[in-house]
């Protein structure tokens, strides 16, 4: 694998960042207005949104300019959530004790950009998921926690009456970049990648083996053509003495 060591770095921040994203859903569910919590999670997404240059670079070739697209679109969802984030961790805080009015008033602005960032970050997430699921590069467990989280997110953000708890999506986010960053950092994808490309060259070698017979036939019948002129030949030779 190129850049292994780099590679490595990116699986490790999104181990570390999809980690403290499951643990700090758990947080909130006993601690809604934890400051520690907030900040853990906005740490964490911090780790996945630098996790996620490694989960695109280890396929970039195999993806191609489908998935190179979806990648952009999904950083950019990453990071105005990223962005959100801070705003909960350092300017709410300050906001609901200083100025509770404001918060009270609704914020209209930001639970718009709010609603568009979670539509581009789980409609990228949900087609990540599927294009790498397709290529067959990235471990399909952690893969598959991102598509059903996805899903399950971006259902909650339409309907008004869940019937499973809002925290379990992030956690399953969580958990699948945890995967397949330990999978990245540990390089199991390694064993993988060289399964495809042996694949692929054990495909071509019967391609060729399989086109063997047909020139072999050819130069079976050109052989035996060659024999029946030479025999024709000595045989008129010899009709002429």
């Amino acid at each position: 694998m190129e850049h292994r060591s780099l590679i490595r770095l990116f699986g490790l921040c999104s181990f570390i960042g999809g980690l403290l994203m499951a643990l700090v859903q758990i947080w909130f569910v006993l601690d809604s207005i934890s400051f520690v919590a907030t900040y853990f999670d906005h740490v964490g997404w911090a780790f996945m949104t630098f996790g996620l240059i490694g989960l695109y670079l280890v396929q970039y070739r195999e993806i191609g300019g489908l998935g190179f697209l979806n990648f952009l679109v999904l950083s950019l969802g990453m990071f105005q959530w990223l962005g959100y984030k801070w705003f909960l961790t350092f300017a709410a805080p300050d906001l609901r004790r200083d100025a509770p009015e404001i918060i009270d008033s609704g914020l209209q602005s930001l639970l718009y950009g709010v609603e568009l960032s979670n539509y581009i970050l789980q409609t990228s997430f949900f087609l990540f998921a599927v294009i790498s699921l397709y290529k067959g590069i990235l471990p399909k467990g952690g893969l598959s926690f991102l598509l059903i989280g996805s899903a399950l997110a971006f259902n909650a953000q339409l309907e008004d009456v869940i019937l499973y708890n809002p925290v379990l999506p992030q956690i399953l986010i969580g958990l699948a970049f945890a995967w397949i960053g330990l999978s990245l950092f540990s390089l199991n994808l390694e064993n993988t990648y060289k399964n495809e490309v042996d694949k692929k060259r054990a495909n071509g070698e019967n391609l060729i083996r399989e086109s063997k017979p047909v020139s072999h036939a050819v130069t079976l019948d050109s052989n035996n053509l060659e024999d029946l002129q030479s025999v024709e030949r000595k045989q008129e030779v010899g009709s002429s003495r």
